[in-house]
C-alpha cells in the first residue's frame, strides 16, 4: 500500500491580544501554542492565589468560574477541555506550580527545574514561567504574560468567525501509484478512547453531506476513495486510521 499524505487548512481565530502574552508546550517535536491569556483569583487550601492561564482559543465564562471554583493548584483538564498550561502564583508574585496538556501529555510541576516570577500590581499580573525537563518525561513550556485580573471573567463565550469559513484539503492521496482528489472535510463524535474525549475526521472525494452514516459510508467507498481517522479531541493525537481507496482491491 502506498503512502499516504493529507492535510487540512482550518480557519484559525485572531484575538486581540499582545504579542507577549503568549504559552508554548513542546514535546518530543510536538508543539502547542497558546495565545489566549487570561487571570483569574482562586484559592488552594483556603489561601488566595492568581491563577494564570493560557489557552489556544478563548475559553467561556462558564468554564473560567470552573476553574476559579475549583482548588487553583488542581489540572483543569475537564473544566477547560482542550490544551492549556495554568501558572499558580501567591500575591507576591511567588510561582507555586505550573499544570498543563497538550502534545500527548499532561503533567503538574512544583519547583525545580521550573521558574518563573510575577508582578501583581494596579490589577494586572505580569511575569515569565519557563519549564525545561530533560529525561524520560522531557518537555520545554513557556508562559508569557501582562494581563488583567478578572478582567476576562465577564467573557459571554468564545469567538465567532465572521464571516464563516468553510474548512479545505488539500494534500496527496495515492494508492498503488493512483492519485484521488480527496475534497471533502466532516467531523462526527466519537466514543472516549483511553479516557480521553475524541472525534473522527472523514476525508472524501464525494461529498458526505448526502451521506447519513458518513464514516460508515466512507469505509465502504460509496463516497469515493477516502481516510478516516480517530483523534483525541484535546492533544490531537492519532489513535486510528482507516483507507478507502478506490486503487486497492482490498478496502
Amino acid at each position: 500500500m502506498a503512502a499516504v499524505l493529507v492535510a487540512v487548512c482550518l480557519p484559525e481565530i485572531v484575538c486581540a491580544q499582545s504579542t507577549a502574552n503568549q504559552g508554548n508546550l513542546n514535546v518530543g517535536g510536538r508543539r502547542n501554542v497558546y495565545k489566549n491569556v487570561v487571570a483569574v483569583r482562586g484559592k488552594s487550601s483556603g489561601e488566595n492565589r492568581i491563577i494564570v492561564l493560557a489557552t489556544g482559543q478563548a475559553v467561556t465564562a462558564g468554564a473560567l468560574q470552573k476553574v476559579k471554583d475549583q482548588d487553583a493548584e488542581d489540572n483543569v483538564d475537564r473544566a477547560v477541555e482542550a490544551p492549556y498550561l495554568k501558572a499558580v502564583f501567591l500575591e507576591d508574585g511567588s510561582l507555586r506550580c505550573l499544570t498543563g496538556m497538550g502534545s500527548g501529555t499532561s503533567f503538574t510541576q512544583h519547583g525545580s527545574p521550573l521558574e518563573g516570577k510575577a508582578t501583581v500590581a494596579d490589577g494586572r499580573i505580569r511575569g515569565t514561567v519557563k519549564l525545561v525537563e530533560a529525561g524520560a518525561f522531557a518537555k520545554e513550556a513557556t508562559l508569557d504574560f501582562d494581563v488583567p485580573i478578572d478582567a476576562e471573567v465577564k467573557v459571554s463565550g468564545p469567538a465567532k468567525l465572521d464571516p464563516p469559513v468553510k474548512a479545505t484539503v488539500s494534500g496527496k492521496f495515492v494508492g498503488n501509484g493512483k492519485a484521488s482528489q480527496i475534497k471533502f472535510v466532516a467531523v462526527q463524535e466519537h466514543e472516549p478512547f483511553n479516557d480521553k474525549e475524541a472525534v473522527t475526521l472523514i476525508f472524501t472525494e464525494k461529498d458526505p453531506a448526502v451521506s447519513k452514516k458518513p464514516s460508515f459510508d466512507a469505509m465502504f467507498g460509496k463516497l469515493g476513495s477516502a481516510l478516516i481517522l480517530n483523534v483525541h479531541r484535546m492533544d490531537g493525537g492519532i489513535f486510528g486510521c482507516q483507507v478507502a481507496h478506490s486503487a486497492h482491491s482490498k478496502q
